[in-house]
């Protein structure tokens, strides 16, 4: 397993683990900087959890995620933040996302590898927002000759995008806003979007 799929995991674990599967907002990423791993948690939830065994934790529910790994060689550092709120009030986010799996590279080893943004978060509006993003990309990338797309989410809002297309991306947001809702479900009829 590479490194980016172990910190998605990591952290989809602490997001479940700390908002009670949803109950309270939470936000979670983990780094791995190679020496250690980097966990930040940031939740509404007020009840305590022992972080000192995080890993341990991780590890008891999902042991094929160490292969032959001994959990105790992993070390963290944990900053965590709870009883907070509004947690996802008045951010912005940036959302890359690609027409090719690129969590299908392996991540190397050096530098630091970080969870992907949506992994490690609870609220279910950025879920069904980012998984409508993912449909749109789909649909779009043909006729605006690109293969990746970068959104610009603020407040579940899209507020801008950049492609590596020749188009301006001005003109390929106005397209996305006029054939897409993104508060309902993706419509993929009657789309206009060969209008460049």
């Amino acid at each position: 397993m590479n490194r980016k799929t172990f910190c998605n995991k990591f952290s989809k674990f602490l997001t479940d683990l700390y908002s009670e599967n949803g109950k309270f907002t939470t936000q979670t990423s983990v780094s791995d900087t190679l020496s250690f791993y980097v966990i930040k948690i940031d939740t509404e939830n007020k009840n305590t959890i022992d972080s000192s065994n995080l890993v341990e934790l991780f590890w008891n529910y999902d042991k094929e995620s160490f292969g032959e790994t001994e959990y105790s060689k992993y070390n963290t550092i944990n900053l965590i933040k709870t009883n907070l709120k509004n947690i996802m009030k008045n951010v912005k986010y940036t959302i890359s996302l690609s027409t090719s799996n690129d969590n299908d590279v392996e991540s190397t080893d050096t530098g630091v590898v970080t969870s992907d943004f949506l992994i490690g978060v609870s609220d279910e509006k950025y879920k069904s927002l980012y998984e409508k993003l993912k449909t749109i990309t789909q649909l779009v990338s043909p006729f605006f000759k690109t293969s990746k797309i970068e959104y610009s989410i603020e407040n579940y809002e899209l507020v801008s995008i950049e492609t590596d297309s020749y188009y301006p991306s001005e003109k390929l947001l106005s397209i996305i806003l006029d054939n897409f809702d993104l508060s309902s479900e993706i419509n993929t009829e009657n789309l206009f979007l060969n209008v460049i």
